[in-house]
């Protein structure tokens, strides 16, 4: 009798510290896995920014070079750039930035100048887009809610970070439409 009491004890021990490892492990691999999702959502976000960035740098380098030579940017539209830029911008007639908002580009209001608008910007990479430094050629940028031509906006032509934060901040997604000449 005392030998099976022994023995249902332990096994019941054993038992107990089965289940608990279970739970242990469970817990940990949840915790491990909400780690890889938060890792990968910031990830994710750094590099649409980056895109973003690049596709800026691209569509002003493509207009750059179709309307060399002119006095104007007359005639620019997204569907005579449609065929310039990489099929990985395209969808249909739109170009499309890599938060999946619309990308416009027009001639500006102000001489010898045009703007490319991106709609659809989570406000971290907001901030980040609109105090970006695009280098000689960009007059300014502006965050909304709406395309608007920079030109004929009362916005500061560059944001500095402050400013970007509390105009981003403002919608959880906002509208950025930069000045380039």
């Amino acid at each position: 009798m005392k030998l099976t009491s022994q023995l249902n004890s332990k096994l019941a021990w054993r038992r107990g510290f089965s289940v608990y490892d279970f739970v242990l492990y469970l817990v940990l691999a949840l915790a491990a896995g909400a780690g890889v999702v938060f890792m990968y959502s910031g990830a994710s976000l750094s590099q649409n920014t980056a895109d973003a960035q690049n596709q800026i740098t691209q569509l002003r380098s493509i207009v750059s070079s179709l309307y060399q030579g002119q006095s104007d940017y007359t005639g620019l539209t997204v569907s005579s750039l449609i065929n310039q830029v990489p099929r990985s911008m395209v969808n249909g007639t739109s170009i499309l930035n890599p938060f999946k908002g619309t990308v416009t580009v027009l001639p500006s209001s102000q001489a010898g100048s045009f703007y490319i608008t991106m709609a659809n910007i989570p406000s971290d990479a907001c901030v980040s887009l609109a105090t970006k430094d695009f280098g000689l050629g960009e007059l300014g940028v502006v965050v909304g809610t709406a395309a608007v031509d920079p030109a004929t906006s009362s916005a500061p032509s560059h944001l500095d970070p402050a400013t970007a934060r509390t105009s981003c901040a403002a919608q959880s997604k906002s509208v950025l439409s930069f000045l380039f000449n």
